[in-house]
């Protein structure tokens, strides 16, 4: 079939003409929803926003902090009027949720556990709560995250932005045990963008690195760190790299690499975005730390915060936590 008005055909096929196209696109540039700031300014720069249709593959060791730099994200998008889904396939829904209101009070888990009665009034006057969702059903297949999409644009209206946390959880529908992990990875990592693209969404989905890659997610990413990475970053429109370099030594900043942009820049290798992360609330700052005004490794690093001298940026920064 021919042009943005005809029928499909039978395998569901539209061809559309050179001005059509222009007309389409026109018209996504103009769509606010469309265009997802990830409450970032660094990625956002380097990316050219997230938009819908496209699939964000953010890489990490376990416990590198993806599913909190994540959950930043999402709350940031909440906020500026996207709707989103958080797929939660390992954690429960009460520690998803615990998580989300101590990014959004600045408050450890413990105290939002422990003072819970107290905090509420504030808990329940959060603003974007209404276009925040939560699904923590184990084991989905890509099938029924895009049913459960469907259902929720069609009760509270489009949804925007979907987080799947985890690749390796999501289930395969090929259930023959002679399929090899790389199949079902390459299954899973086609459905992701054919789901992106059928549903108008942009999809966020976290990966683990192999244990090869910095045994405590310390050290910078390449693209090659994914398990099956290939798969993964193939059909990925933008593809993070989190890691902590400050772990087990402060652990007061977070490493953002931009590792693959089909539409903007990179970082180069071993370079990376520094944020402030704070890690009992799982807050992490929307500040890109100059490296260079941080003093070297030893200050940076090894030096307790207190210790630090007075004028220097990161105390500054990290006690406005």
């Amino acid at each position: 079939a021919y042009g943005s008005d005809a029928e499909l055909d039978d395998e569901g096929i539209v061809v559309h003409s050179g001005l059509e196209a222009v007309n389409a696109y026109e018209s996504y540039l103009d769509n606010p929803s469309a265009s997802i700031s990830t409450g970032f300014n660094q990625i956002d720069n380097m990316h050219r926003r997230l938009r819908t249709g496209e699939v964000c593959v953010m890489l990490g060791k376990t416990g590198s902090g993806k599913t909190a730099f994540a959950l930043n994200m999402l709350r940031n998008m909440a906020l500026n009027n996207h709707r989103c889904i958080f797929f939660s396939l390992e954690m429960t829904l009460h520690r998803v949720i615990e998580r989300q209101i101590a990014i959004e009070l600045g408050k450890t888990a413990d105290e939002v556990e422990k003072d819970f009665a107290k905090l509420r009034r504030e808990v329940h006057h959060i603003p974007w709560w209404n276009n925040y969702h939560v699904c923590s059903q184990s084991a989905m297949s890509m099938k029924q995250i895009e049913d459960t999409v469907q259902r929720t644009s069609a009760m509270h209206g489009d949804v925007d932005v979907v987080c799947i946390d985890y690749l390796g959880l999501i289930r395969s529908t090929n259930k023959s045990s002679s399929v090899s992990n790389y199949s079902a990875v390459s299954e899973i990592a086609s459905a992701l963008k054919n789901v992106a693209k059928r549903c108008g969404i942009a999809i966020i989905v976290l990966a683990q690195v192999g244990r090869q890659h910095g045994q405590e997610g310390d050290v910078p990413l390449t693209l090659t760190a994914g398990r099956d990475s290939g798969v993964i970053e193939e059909g990925a429109d933008l593809v993070l790299g989190i890691h902590r370099p400050e772990l087990g030594a402060g652990d007061r900043t977070m490493g953002v690499q931009v590792l693959k942009s089909r539409k903007g820049t990179i970082h180069a290798s071993s370079d990376h975005t520094l944020y402030p992360w704070h890690g009992p609330s799982f807050r992490v700052q929307n500040v890109a730390l100059d490296r260079s005004n941080l003093g070297d490794d030893q200050s940076l690093f090894k030096t307790p915060i207190e210790d630090l001298q007075k004028d220097s940026p990161i105390k500054k920064i990290i006690k406005n936590f």
